[in-house]
């Protein structure tokens, strides 16, 4: 009997390594991944980093335009206000209501 309950024995220890092994196999698998997934990411990161630094030159520039443009137009609307601020103004003639004017000329 002692031969029958070893094999036994020897089955759950075999079964045991094998499930260990299924585990350091995951494991290492999902290593793998990370390593893979690290390389992308400073891959990316490198990526980003190249188009943030040009899309923030090329913002840079636009932007210096715009407040160029913006300093212009901010000269032409003074210029016009000042303008039409030093224009003689007419005096507004005295309205007088018919009825009125008539009641004061018939004494």
């Amino acid at each position: 009997m002692k031969t029958t309950t070893t094999k036994f024995k020897n089955l759950k220890a075999v079964k045991e390594i094998q499930k260990i092994i299924g585990q350091v196999k995951a494991a290492q698998a999902q290593l793998r991944k990370l390593v893979r997934d690290k390389k992308a990411i400073a891959q990316a990161k490198q990526y980003t980093e190249q188009f943030r630094s040009e899309l923030k030159k090329r913002l840079g520039d636009d932007i210096a335009r715009m407040r160029v443009f913006l300093d212009r137009a901010r000269e032409e609307v003074k210029a016009l206000q000042t303008q039409y601020l030093r224009r003689p103004r007419r005096p507004k003639k005295a309205r007088t209501k018919k009825g009125a004017a008539n009641a004061t000329n018939t004494d």
